[in-house]
C-alpha cells in the first residue's frame, strides 16, 4: 500500500460517518490528567487547561476508534515528536478543538505553533463536543507550509509568542467548511 493510497484510507474512515459518539472513559481522562503534569515538569511545554488536553485526547482517540486502532498512551515528557498516530507507514498529527464555531465568532482553524516541527504526515482537525467528534479537516505536511498564515491574538505560549500559524478550516481538504457555514447561515 503506498502512501498516498493509506492517506485515502484515513480520509474515508473518518468520513463515514464525519461525525459519531465515543464513550470517555476514566482511562482518557486519567491520560488527559497525566499529560498536564508531564508538561509541569518540562520547561519546553506549554500547560494548557486540563479541558483543552481532554479534548486534544480525544480527537486522538476518536482517530484510532476511526482506524481500529489502539491509542498510544505512553507519556513523552519532551514531547511526542510531532507525530499523535503511526499508522502503517502513515504518521498522523490530530489537532482538536470544542469549537465548531470559534471565540471570535469565526469558523475553527488548524493551529500550530511558530516553532512546531512539521514532520507528521497528516494533519488532521477533529471537533470535539463530548461526547460527539467530527472530522473537520485534513492537510498534508507539504500542504501545512504552503496554506499557513500568521495571526496573532492567541495567549503567550512558553516563548512568550502570541502569534501562531494558522491554516483556516475553509483550506483544509474534506473541510466541513461548508456544514459549518450553512449552519451559521440558517441560526438567523
Amino acid at each position: 500500500m503506498s502512501n498516498d493510497d493509506t492517506v485515502d484510507y484515513v480520509v474515508s474512515s473518518l468520513l463515514n460517518p464525519r461525525t459519531w459518539n465515543i464513550h470517555v472513559t476514566s482511562e482518557l481522562i486519567k491520560f488527559a490528567e497525566h499529560l498536564i503534569h508531564s508538561k509541569k515538569t518540562s520547561k519546553k511545554r506549554l500547560i494548557l487547561a486540563s479541558d483543552y488536553e481532554l479534548n486534544g485526547v480525544i480527537g486522538q482517540y476518536a482517530v484510532c476508534q476511526a482506524l481500529g486502532i489502539e491509542m498510544d498512551t505512553e507519556i513523552y515528557y519532551g514531547g511526542d515528536g510531532g507525530t499523535d498516530i503511526k499508522w502503517k507507514t502513515l504518521t498522523i498529527q490530530v489537532k482538536s478543538t470544542p469549537y465548531s464555531i470559534s471565540k471570535d465568532g469565526g469558523m475553527p482553524h488548524l493551529i500550530f505553533f511558530n516553532d512546531e516541527k512539521y514532520v507528521a504526515d497528516v494533519y488532521i482537525l477533529m471537533i470535539t463536543k463530548n461526547p460527539q467528534v467530527t472530522f473537520a479537516g485534513w492537510v498534508t505536511r507539504k500542504e501545512v507550509i504552503a496554506r499557513y498564515f500568521a495571526k496573532s491574538g492567541f495567549p503567550p505560549d512558553y516563548n512568550g509568542h502570541t502569534t501562531r500559524k494558522v491554516i483556516p478550516i475553509k483550506a483544509l481538504n474534506d473541510s466541513i467548511y461548508n456544514e459549518i457555514f450553512q449552519f451559521k447561515v440558517d441560526q438567523f
